[in-house]
């Protein structure tokens, strides 16, 4: 259209200022906007429209919008004239550049100031001046024109400036793209120096994000407050924030243009010249271009990375959660706890769990660097040990973080579970720098974790620790010696180690030549197991003691567990009495619903013996006899409970045939060895834990010596 209309000479200035007004809207209003264009021979209209009725003032006026007033000023430099229109659909805002530059410009435009007026617009034409007196405005130098790179012909040569294709930003770091921002534009202003100051703030000084025509110049001690605008004209373009640094490297003229980044991030871009005559005000609006673009790829590379280190401390957080879910050792789970924060949260950490009396005992300690371990301890339990505890104690009382003394630079986080606080993470500082909130927040998250993973580490060892006591209670704490014969056992309980299993076997000296041998199984597991289990060895035990015979014992017990009241807890009991008299071995062999033993000879044959009876604890009667074999010497007797015959694999059990054929190998072995072998032999026929418990007793007769 402008080449149709002879205008191509104003394009540089139109896309500018279109630019301009377009970027302002987006950032302010974040709505859609249409864009019109009118040219005629005499120059060219634009009007950008939105639905905002915000009304914007015109340049000398009170009111101030950051960025929107900048633009503003830009526009009111280049354009011809400038205003803007409001009505009940919104508001417009619209610029003229006209083509003949030295006069001629409606009334409005010869003293530059902009129309504003809230009557509908309906022709794309400036609105007539309002009836009132213009704004004054100091007297400024004719407008230069604004410069653009040397054998750039149209408007989108001079995007150079500020636009980087997409493939080169790809290929560069952000310090790349500031620093090659920063050259286009100290070549297109012709400024052979230039600095991109950054502050973050804190105690820390501005540092240089990008150089041109410098060697690691010197920063300021803090960056300017220069958040307005310069007023052109009579005023002079702002300073500067190291405007020394500048004139030492050969700058005659220097200026500053304020970065508008997002805070807390400040910055100020510093361009410099060794010409006397300076800048001109086209130069400082190139600059104040540049700057906001330079600002946004500093905003969205600090958006990647917040985004990128909070994704990186998610997943620290996940997997640090299922590496503590794995551990149920409490000592593990505090090493665990104290590595996972060195590198990642801090230089070193120092875990402490209350001892008995509730005061804090160091568990854990690691450090980036191990030789310094010891010297780390040292100062927790020696010189400021008093103040240490004395913060220990705060952040376990309050429950929140609580920072270290100053010689030792760090933080202490309560490590909570259930509303209590089981111990205390210290976490030294990262080196160089202080904790950022966000680390604080993350170290609360994870002590918060690493304390209900080492409550439940304690809890798991705890009832551990019960059951294994229990478990050991039910069985006997060793096997008798007796003469001419010997005793074997063993006994896999199946499942969690922490659970108490339903078999039992027991082993019991009546007198010199009598012995009690008695297996059994009852139903279910855990503490009612177990109940059910320790009345069940002690009835058998007691009786047998008073010399019952074994069918009077089963009925006892039978009668027992039903006063219990509960038939679902039953017991299957294999229970024998061993007696030597003279040269031979003779025993009784009473079951109540149990596994017949094996009975294995020491040719190598192997056999299952008894009756199997009915089981105690279901019917008011039980039915049970009495077995006698001989033990002739190398004879071995074998009892079992059903978690060696229901092993299974995928296809098939363990059953009596796999029983009396590794019975058949054991010849010649003593009765450990016997107990070893068909406890391995069933625990290997299947794959995975066992299912249920595996008991074995063996009896065996010694061979007579040659």
């Amino acid at each position: 259209m402008l080449s149709e209309t002879g205008l191509d000479h104003l394009a540089d200035e139109a896309v500018i200022l279109a630019t301009e007004l377009t970027t302002n809207e987006v950032l302010r209003a974040g709505t859609a906007m249409d864009l019109q264009v009118r040219a005629d021979p005499s120059g060219l209209m634009v009007m950008l429209s939105d639905p905002i009725r915000d009304r914007i003032s015109p340049r000398g006026t009170a009111t101030e919008f950051g960025p929107a007033r900048r633009t503003l000023d830009l526009v009111d430099t280049v354009a011809s004239s400038w205003g803007t229109s409001h009505n009940r659909h919104g508001k417009s805002v619209w610029f003229r550049l006209d083509t003949d530059r030295s006069g001629g410009a409606p009334a409005e435009s010869a003293s530059g100031t902009a129309g504003v007026t809230d009557e509908p617009v309906t022709e794309l034409t400036p609105p007539a001046a309002p009836a009132r007196p213009e704004l004054p405005r100091p007297a400024a130098p004719a407008r230069p024109e604004l410069p653009r790179p040397a054998s750039r012909a149209d408007a989108t040569e001079l995007s150079w400036l500020t636009h980087l294709p997409e493939a080169v930003t790809r290929q560069l770091t952000t310090a790349q793209t500031l620093s090659e921002l920063l050259r286009r534009l100290c070549d297109t202003i012709n400024a052979p120096y230039g600095v991109l100051w950054t502050d973050e703030g804190g105690e820390t000084r501005p540092r240089a994000a990008a150089v041109h025509g410098l060697i690691n110049p010197k920063p300021p001690r803090v960056l300017p407050d220069t958040e307005a605008p310069p007023q052109f004209g009579a005023a002079s373009l702002p300073p500067a924030a190291a405007a020394s640094v500048l004139r030492r490297a050969g700058a005659r003229a220097t200026f500053g243009v304020p970065v508008p980044f997002e805070p807390p991030l400040r910055g100020m871009l510093d361009l410099g010249t060794p010409d006397p005559d300076g800048f001109d005000h086209a130069s400082y609006a190139l600059a104040m271009l540049s700057a906001e673009r330079m600002a946004l790829v500093m905003d969205a590379s600090r958006v990647r990375e917040t985004e990128a280190r909070r994704r990186g401390f998610l997943v620290f957080l996940a997997e640090a959660s299922e590496l503590l879910a794995n551990s149920l050792d409490v000592d593990l789970t505090l090493v665990l706890v104290a590595q996972l924060c060195v590198n990642r949260l801090g230089e070193w950490c120092v875990i402490h769990t209350p001892d008995e009396y509730g005061r804090p005992e160091l568990a854990a300690t690691a450090h980036a660097d191990e030789r310094a371990i010891g010297e780390l301890q040292k100062s927790f339990l020696n010189g400021g040990a008093d103040a240490v505890e004395e913060r220990l104690r705060r952040a376990v009382l309050s429950q929140s973080v609580v920072t270290l003394p100053d010689e030792l630079a760090g933080i202490v986080v309560p490590l909570t579970a259930r509303r209590h606080v089981v111990g205390t993470m210290s976490i030294g500082e990262p080196v160089g720098r202080r904790h950022t909130p966000e680390e604080v927040t993350i170290a609360e998250d994870l002590g918060r974790r690493a304390g209900l993973a080492l409550d439940n580490a304690r809890l798991y060892q705890d009832r551990e620790a019960v059951a294994t006591a229990l478990q050991h209670g039910l069985l006997p704490a060793s096997l008798p010696v007796a003469k001419g014969l010997e005793f074997g056992a063993r006994y896999l309980p199946a499942g969690d180690s922490n659970e108490v299993g339903g078999d039992f076997y027991d082993v019991l000296t009546i007198d010199e030549d009598r012995w009690l041998l008695a297996i059994g199984d009852v139903c279910g597991k855990g503490p009612q197991a177990a109940s059910a289990t320790g009345l069940v060895r002690d009835v058998i035990r007691v009786l047998v003691r008073e010399g019952r015979p074994l069918t009077y014992v089963m009925a006892a017990l039978n009668a027992a567990l039903l006063e219990q009241g509960d038939r679902a807890r039953f017991c299957t009991v294999a229970a024998a009495v061993a007696e030597r008299q003279g040269d031979t071995v003779r025993v009784q062999l009473c079951l109540a619903g149990h596994l017949p033993p094996a009975l294995l000879r020491a040719d190598g044959r192997a056999t299952l013996i008894g009756d199997p009876g009915t089981a105690v604890g279901i019917f008011d009667t039980v039915e049970v006899t009495i077995t006698e074999v001989e033990l002739h010497p190398g004879d071995a007797l074998i009892f079992y409970t059903d978690g060696v015959t229901e092993r299974r694999n995928d296809t098939e059990f363990f059953g009596e045939d796999n029983l009396l054929s590794s019975l058949g190998e054991c010849t010649g072995l003593d009765a450990d060895a016997v107990a070893a072998r068909l406890q391995t032999n069933a625990s290997e026929f299947g794959e995975g834990p066992a299912r249920d418990d595996i008991a074995v007793l063996v009896l065996r007769r010694l061979a007579d010596e040659p």
